[in-house]
């Protein structure tokens, strides 16, 4: 799993300089959101629910 540590992004630097947007079709589009919310499920699928607070030791 990775975590962002508040680094700086990567931008495409024809979009920043000219304002250029990058298309997409609806086909695309609806494959990244599926993608997302599979992750959303499996992690919720996943994990425990936790009513109360908890340590872990590794």
């Amino acid at each position: 799993m990775r975590c962002w540590k508040g680094e700086s992004i990567e931008t495409d630097s024809e979009v920043v300089e000219k304002g250029v947007l990058g298309e997409q079709s609806d086909k695309e589009i609806m494959r990244e959101i599926q993608a997302i919310m599979t992750q959303i499920a499996s992690t919720i699928t996943y994990l425990p629910c936790l009513d109360e607070p908890c340590k872990s030791t590794i």
